[in-house]
């Protein structure tokens, strides 16, 4: 059996974690910017919840990583033209796209954002 019809081992990957340090701006940006709804939060550690899926946001000392260590998440949009919106007002930036892509016989569009911190947030909308 080859490796790509061996059942996967891995089902899920989660929760995620990401630490920051300019976690109050941060925060401002996941919670303003990409209304993700805020399970709860201790000082600076905030958690999220999206369709059953936990984001951690933690704070850290010290100045943001190097842009090799940053984190990079891929997102699943509903509207990125109301996201790019949204984020550019509280602190993100578009920092390649839109554009319209075909992938396996699905049209997508597609951005590439980053938050306050640098991290790279990967966005998709299905068309």
């Amino acid at each position: 059996m080859t490796a790509d019809k061996e059942r996967a081992l891995i089902l899920a990957i989660e929760p995620t974690e990401l630490s920051v340090s300019r976690f109050n701006d941060c925060l401002v940006f996941y919670r303003k910017g990409l209304r993700l709804p805020l399970k709860r939060q201790l000082g600076e550690l905030a958690e999220f919840r999206v369709q059953g899926t936990p984001f951690t946001l933690r704070g850290r000392s010290g100045s943001p990583m190097k842009s090799d260590d940053r984190m990079h998440l891929s997102l699943l949009a509903k509207d990125i033209e109301k996201l790019r919106e949204s984020a550019e007002a509280w602190g993100g930036n578009l920092s390649e796209g839109p554009e319209e892509r075909e992938i396996e016989e699905r049209r997508l569009r597609w951005a590439t954002f980053t938050d306050p911190e640098g991290n790279e947030l990967e966005v998709v909308q299905r068309l």
